[in-house]
């Protein structure tokens, strides 16, 4: 006998086929047998099977993956590490043994698509790059000069200053937000414009 959810009893066989007649035999609990054994169907070969053929899955229904343990596997080849032959990397098109290429699991041949050398020299010039990027006080100082000529100032001020975007007043940095994401690390809008865009 088969103990379902509301605490009646029928037997296995009588209630497959009752949920075959519903069209209702998609990921859900078929039967609770006396010796614990929680039977579902598969989503993807439509089998039903027990617990032990499923993984855990947080998300899944009932804590488990609505796919058996041999379709998915069939879902998701894994591919081998091949180390002998040649290829060409994607970026210099030259055709070089695979030893040149750095090992990815996630690629069919499971190397990557660049060589290392290509790998290695895109990284240094992402590296120089940020060396020559100015920096913030760079920015600021540059602001304040270009400042300077535009109103025909005197004198450069000691001080980096910025002007307001709203108001357009000229002043000097600290009243203004920081703003990590804007070169010179500043708001656009000054301190006393930037409170009444807030209200």
């Amino acid at each position: 006998m088969a103990v379902l959810n509301d605490g009646s009893n029928l037997d296995r066989d009588k209630y497959l086929r009752l949920l075959e007649i519903q069209g209702d035999l998609r990921r859900q609990i078929v039967t609770k047998l006396p010796a614990k054994i929680l039977l579902m169907q598969c989503r993807t070969c439509g089998e039903i099977k027990t617990i032990n053929h499923y993984r855990k899955a947080v998300r899944g229904y009932y804590g488990l993956d609505a796919r058996c343990t041999p379709c998915r596997r069939a879902r998701v080849p894994k591919h081998k590490v091949v180390m002998e032959g040649s290829k060409s990397c994607k970026k210099c098109l030259h055709k070089k043994p695979l030893y040149a290429f750095l090992i990815d699991r996630r690629c069919p041949d499971g190397r990557t698509a660049r060589c290392h050398q290509c790998i290695q020299a895109a990284k240094e010039r992402r590296a120089l790059q940020q060396i020559d990027r100015p920096g913030v006080e760079q920015v600021r100082r540059r602001q304040t000069l270009d400042l300077a000529i535009k109103y025909k100032l005197a004198n450069v001020p000691d001080f980096d200053i910025k002007q307001c975007r709203t108001c357009l007043r000229v002043c000097g940095v600290w009243h203004f937000y920081s703003q990590v994401q804007n070169a010179d690390g500043l708001e656009t809008r000054c301190d006393d414009c930037q409170r009444g865009y807030e209200t």
